[in-house]
């Protein structure tokens, strides 16, 4: 608690400017907290008299702590702070100490005296404790009176008085079933400054503590660990309370279970346009990985693949698998996903299946011009995933024709008539001579290669 001083006085004298104190704030729920209330003396002059009046903590009460950082002392009951008060009353021309002089005190609601009348002791001082009660940050304003020679001399002093605070994180939020995290309780005065020696309990549902209770150190701060033993997919509320000066703060923060978790991985990733497969493997667990059988499972597939079969129940080691197909004759990349509605809600994941085209088929013309009689070029070109796969056999046929306008005939390769093989050299090539020429105009003939179980086709035109 920061605590200022002002003065009032029958002759106008003006005190000085206390020093300011820090008391520990509160949390979820602020509670009255006084750091420490320090007056300077605060004096007022009526004919032969002066008045002064100081404030201090009371040190070694219920509550007494330090203000990490600071080295203000932070003292009080857990009903509320107690402060030291002495009055003093002396010869305004002299500044000697009157005895005898009789000194009342009063304040607000919430503010109680152990005594609040009295007379000057010999050294023209009277002293008694003051406490403050209060259900949050305010200010209150003590007096004291003194009757006498010359008439009432009096003076007054504000105490300003924050919440205190208790700031909990968990670290990390989200664990698996069983898994442990660490709580951390910090306290703060009402100006944000850590405490030192204040006592934390932690409790909550859900999980255990390695020790639940103790008090801040030289950062305010309290830690322990946490172990859950909430089910898959629950949450639990962390709290930490803290009884000081001022009555109890508190603060929570939540942990996280792991619910069910689904996952979709593909083998391969990465297949051939036209046909190529690939096997969808759906595996669902719970949050700490153990395998879910009986668990039902939904998939589907953006354009490009077919799925074997789009729903179906994990086995006994939680998965569930079906086969992909490309469908697709560029490439490119398709989207698979998957999703397990259960206990926590639905869950979903997706995988990516990237698919390459593996075999390229064309001619060195692609159209003949009237009465053409002369060499063409076919050129086969076969890859994989890794890239171009040499030695790979290639089957080249004269699968089509529209008409008879168009005569072809494969001069290289190993075969006779209009079926040829070949076989691929270190770029993933076989080139297939061919003789054609062409008589009238109006027709398409079609060849076809196939390798690796990857069909091309590529077309030659007469124009």
């Amino acid at each position: 608690m920061t605590i200022e001083n002002s003065v009032d006085s029958t002759n106008g004298a003006a005190a000085p400017v206390p020093s300011r104190r820090a008391v520990v704030g509160a949390a979820a729920f602020a509670v009255p907290a006084i750091a420490m209330v320090a007056t300077s003396p605060a004096f007022a002059q009526t004919g032969q008299r002066q008045i002064s009046m100081t404030a201090t903590p009371v040190p070694g009460s219920a509550a007494s702590s330090t203000d990490g950082g600071s080295g203000d002392q932070v003292s009080g009951a857990a009903a509320g702070y107690e402060f030291n008060v002495v009055v003093t009353v002396t010869d305004a021309g002299t500044g000697a100490a009157l005895a005898g002089q009789s000194v009342a005190l009063s304040g607000p609601s919430g503010v109680s005296f152990g005594q609040a009348n009295g007379t000057t002791s010999g050294s023209g001082q009277y002293s008694t404790v003051a406490s403050i009660s209060a259900s949050g940050g305010g200010s209150a304003t003590i007096a004291a009176a003194s009757p006498g020679t010359g008439g009432t001399v009096s003076t007054s002093t504000s105490l300003i008085y924050r919440a205190r605070s208790v700031v909990v994180s968990v670290s990390p939020s989200t664990v698996a079933p069983g898994g442990t995290a660490t709580v951390t309780a910090r306290v703060l005065s009402g100006s944000g400054t850590g405490l030192v020696g204040e006592p934390v309990t932690f409790s909550g549902a859900g999980v255990s503590f390695a020790q639940a209770s103790g008090t801040t150190n030289s950062s305010g701060e309290y830690a322990t660990t946490i172990t859950s033993t909430g089910a898959s997919g629950t949450s639990s509320t962390i709290t930490a309370s803290s009884a000081g000066a001022g009555g109890a703060a508190s603060g929570s923060a939540s942990l996280s279970v792991l619910g069910r978790q689904i996952s979709v991985t593909l083998s391969p990733d990465d297949v051939r346009t036209d046909g190529g497969t690939s096997t969808v493997i759906v595996t669902v667990t719970n949050g700490a990985g153990a395998a879910l059988s009986g668990q039902a499972v939904s998939l589907s597939a953006a354009s490009g693949v077919s799925l074997a079969a789009t729903s179906g129940i994990t086995n006994s080691a939680g998965v569930f698998t079906t086969q992909a197909t490309v469908t697709a004759t560029a490439a490119g990349s398709t989207t698979i996903s998957a999703s397990s509605s259960g206990s926590g809600g639905t869950i979903s994941g997706s995988a990516n299946l990237d698919y390459y085209v593996a075999l390229t088929a064309s001619l060195s013309r692609a159209s003949l011009p009237a009465a053409f009689n002369g060499w063409i070029d076919l050129t086969v070109t076969y890859r994989d995933v890794n890239g171009p796969v040499s030695g790979e056999t290639v089957t080249v046929t004269k699968s089509s024709s529209t008409g008879s306008n168009i005569s072809f005939t494969f001069t290289s390769g190993t075969g006779n008539g209009n079926t040829r093989t070949g076989t691929t050299d270190s770029s993933g090539t076989v080139v297939f001579r061919c003789l054609a020429n062409a008589s009238s105009r109006g027709e398409v003939l079609t060849v076809m290669a196939t390798a690796g179980g990857a069909t091309a086709r590529t077309t030659l035109n007469r124009t």
